[in-house]
Formats: C-alpha cells, structure tokens, sequence
C-alpha cells in the first residue's frame, strides 16, 4: 500500500480500490453554508457533492472556490443551468448532501486536479468526463435534431436543407403580411380627407357639447361652429344677434340659416 500526499490530506491507493480522504467535510451543506463560502473565500481547489442517502457524486474546481461554491446556493442559477448536481440540489435539498473539499491547490493546477479526482472517483453527477471542456456531453435526442437543423459546421443533408429554407421562406411570408397589415393601416388612416376629418372632429363635438350650423339655403353648404360666439363671429354679426335669428328661425341676410344642436 502506498500512500501519496496531496494538499493537506491523502489519497491511499493499492491494487484494490482508492480511498480519497478530504481537506474538509460539511456534513451538512445546508446547515453549514456560511462556513462553506467563508471559509474557502480566494483559495484555489477541488472539491465534491456527495447526496447522503445514494452516495452519487459530483467533482469540480474553481480558483476561487468561496465565490464557486456560493452560485449552488443561488436558486436562480440553479434552475436557468442544466446540469445533474443542479437538478438533484433542487429536489433532495441542500441538506441531503456533504460537501467536500477534496483538496487545495495552486491557481494554475485546478483543471488538472479536478481531471485526477473525476478519472479515480468516476463521479455519476458529472456529465463532462473532462475537465474545464464539454468534451464527453451528451446532447438529448431533441438537441441533437436541433444542432442538424441549425448546422454545426458540416454539411446540410437535403432534407435539413428543405427544412431550412421553409422556416426562411415562412419568416419573409410573415414580414410581407405584416407589412400589408401595416400598410392597410396606413391607408385606413389616410382615406379620410381634410373635410371628412372635419366632420368626425364636429361630430365628436357633438356628442360631448353644442355645435352651431350656418346654412347656405342657396347653395346647401353647412359650415359648423363649436359655439354660437365662433358662428357669430364668422357671421360678423354680434353673438345676440345670432341667438335672435337661431330662436326666431328666421334667415340671417336672407342667406343663412342658424341651428344648433347640444348633447
């Protein structure tokens, strides 16, 4: 048997089995997070989940581990990151696992100790076989059909090439008719002419006031006033006077006739 030193603790190894003995051990990752972050605020390492009750683990390393090991307490991170150890922190909570600190080490080593300790222990939590790369990921069939469709630097297949010029051909179909529903909206808004908008605007003046119309019995024309004071003084005429020719119904200079109309 020998046994070979790393950090402050050591690995003892014979033909057999390997047993790692950790730097440090929270027993409890819940009750013991203060300590977990302070403790290992600015120091370089690796270091390891293990769930109590199935004994699957997890290894990974950091140059700072205090600030590392802070992200698996935020909830945010752990729900928008797909990673096993992230999933199994929110279903079994923290209090299920213990936290190892496996080993301290210089800040240009971390990669290669956290590779040994994921080559010995063969940690079921970690999808990446490598350390510090993606290499050994395994994509779920669906992101697989994606990573076809979209490309990943090799060739299209015809059928991924058809599927492609669909979604493209799809997405200008869906600008043209956004730009013909905008431009119907457009023409809506243009179609009335200035007269016409001046009618809508008395109409609405209509409804919420007085309105006074000045008829031209000749020539049948109506121009509309949004009081007896502006007709009166388009009429050049005083406002009391008005008011008697619109009571009586008579026709202003023989050519006008002034009504009103109040909501």
């Amino acid at each position: 048997m020998a046994e070979i030193l790393f950090g402050f603790k050591s690995v003892i190894v014979n033909s057999d089995f390997c047993v790692v003995v950790p730097v440090v051990v929270y027993s409890n990752a819940d009750v013991e997070k203060v300590s977990i972050v302070k403790n290992n605020r600015g120091k370089a390492g690796v270091y390891c989940w293990v769930n109590n009750e199935s004994g699957l683990r997890y290894v990974g390393s950091s140059i700072d581990l205090g600030k590392r090991l802070l992200q698996y307490y935020n909830l945010k991170h752990l729900m928008k990151v797909h990673m096993h150890i992230y999933k199994a922190l929110l279903k079994h909570g923290h209090s299920k696992f213990t936290l190892e600190i496996l080993e301290y080490c210089d800040i240009d080593c971390t990669i290669a100790r956290e590779q040994y300790y994921i080559d010995i222990l063969n940690p079921t939590y970690n999808i990446l076989r490598v350390a510090g790369s993606p290499l050994g990921y395994r994509h779920t069939q669906e992101s697989i059909e994606k990573l076809k469709i979209l490309g990943t630097g090799r060739k299209h297949s015809e059928e991924a090439k058809a599927k492609i010029k669909a979604a493209r051909v799809g997405s200008i179909i869906e600008e043209e008719v956004r730009l013909k529903i905008s431009s119907s909206k457009l023409k809506a808004n243009l179609k009335h002419s200035s007269s016409a908008k001046l009618k809508i605007g008395l109409a609405s003046l209509a409804r919420n006031g007085r309105v006074t119309y000045v008829t031209n019995i000749e020539t049948g024309l109506v121009d509309s006033y949004a009081s007896r004071r502006a007709a009166a003084i388009a009429l050049n005429i005083a406002p009391l006077s008005l008011k008697r020719y619109l009571e009586s119904g008579k026709v202003y200079n023989g050519l006008y006739k002034i009504t009103d109309y109040k909501h």
